[in-house]
C-alpha cells in the first residue's frame, strides 16, 4: 500500500484503537510495584520517615502519588494509593574516609481507609486548626489527606503523579494527538514536502455502465478486406413465392457398376453343409 492511500481519517481511527490499547495494558500493570524500589511495610514507618529528617533532609521526601488496584492477598484487586519517593533507609555508605547517608527510590502502599498512626491532636498550634477533628470529617480518607494535614502542619509537599492513573479519556486523547495528527504531519513532510497528503486520482465507477453486446464481424473478401458482394434483397412488394430459388442439379441414383478383376470374375462361392459360411469353389483344373 503506498502512503498516498493512507488518509487522514485512517490515522485517526488507528489513533483511537492505540489509545484503547494503551489504557489496557496500563490497567493491567497492577501487580508491578517492584518498579518503584524499596518498599516501606507499616504505616507507622511510612509516618516516621516523612516527619524525620536527615542531614537536613526528610528521611522519605520527593513524593509522588497515584491510585493504583494492588492485589488484597484473596485473589482480588482493591484501590489503593501508591506514595513513591527517595527514602534514606538508616543504612550509610562510606564515600572516601567518611560514611554518608544515601536515599534510594522508595514506595508506600496506603490502604483506603487510610488511619494514620501519628497523633494529629499533636501537630495542633494555639490558636491553629484542629487538624486531628479536619481528618476524622472525611469520609474515607487517603494518604494523600494524611499528606495535606502535614502541609498545613509541617509543609511537607507533595505531587500528584497523574500519568501514572491514565484515564481511558486521557490516553485515547493523547494517542489522537499524537498518532492522528502530529504524526501523519511528520511524514507527510518527509515524503511529500506538506503536511497533507496529495490527492490521488479516483478510479472510474461501474456502477451505472450499461452493458453492451459486441459487434457483428465484419465480412471479409477473398483479399482480406471487407467484402463487396452485394446480396439480393427482395422488395416490399413481391412476395415469397416470386422469389425464385436456385436451380439445384439433379442427383443420378442409378447403382454404380461394380469394377470386377479378372480374378473375382472367375471366383465363385457356395456353402456346404458344415460350413458356416460360404467359400470359395475350386473348379477341377484339366491337369488335376
Amino acid at each position: 500500500m503506498h502512503l498516498s492511500s493512507i488518509r487522514q481519517w485512517h490515522w485517526m481511527i488507528f489513533s483511537i484503537v492505540v489509545g484503547l490499547v494503551f489504557y489496557y495494558t496500563r490497567t493491567q500493570q497492577t501487580d508491578n510495584l517492584s518498579r518503584f524500589g524499596d518498599s516501606i511495610n507499616s504505616p507507622r514507618m511510612f509516618e516516621e520517615m516523612v516527619l524525620k529528617t536527615e542531614a537536613g533532609r526528610p528521611t522519605f521526601d520527593q513524593l509522588a502519588v497515584h491510585s493504583q488496584l494492588v492485589p488484597d492477598g484473596k485473589g482480588a484487586m482493591k484501590p489503593a494509593t501508591i506514595v513513591t519517593g527517595m527514602a534514606f533507609n538508616g543504612h550509610y555508605e562510606k564515600e572516601g574516609s567518611k560514611f554518608v547517608a544515601r536515599w534510594r527510590p522508595t514506595f508506600f502502599v496506603g490502604p483506603i481507609p487510610y488511619k494514620p498512626r501519628t497523633n494529629l491532636a499533636q501537630l495542633r498550634k494555639p490558636g491553629g486548626p484542629d487538624f486531628a477533628a479536619e481528618f476524622r470529617a472525611i469520609k474515607d480518607p487517603t494518604v494523600v489527606d494524611f499528606l495535606n494535614i502535614l502541609g498545613k502542619a509541617k509543609g511537607i509537599t507533595y505531587k500528584h503523579a497523574w500519568w501514572r492513573e491514565p484515564k481511558q479519556w486521557q490516553c485515547v486523547a493523547a494517542s489522537f494527538a499524537v498518532v492522528g495528527i502530529i504524526w501523519p504531519i511528520f511524514l507527510n513532510l518527509i515524503y511529500f514536502g506538506r503536511p497533507w497528503c496529495p490527492k490521488t486520482a479516483k478510479a472510474t465507477s461501474l456502477i451505472n455502465v450499461a452493458g453492451q453486446s459486441p459487434e457483428a464481424p465484419i465480412p471479409m473478401g477473398l483479399a482480406g478486406g471487407p467484402s463487396d458482394i452485394e446480396l439480393p434483397v427482395p422488395s416490399e412488394a413481391a412476395s415469397p413465392a416470386a422469389v425464385e430459388a436456385p436451380a439445384v442439379a439433379a442427383i443420378s441414383t442409378a447403382p454404380l457398376d461394380a469394377a470386377k478383376t479378372d480374378e473375382q470374375a472367375q471366383s465363385e462361392f457356395g456353402a456346404a453343409k458344415d460350413d458356416f459360411y460360404p467359400t470359395e469353389v475350386h473348379v477341377p483344373h484339366k491337369n488335376d
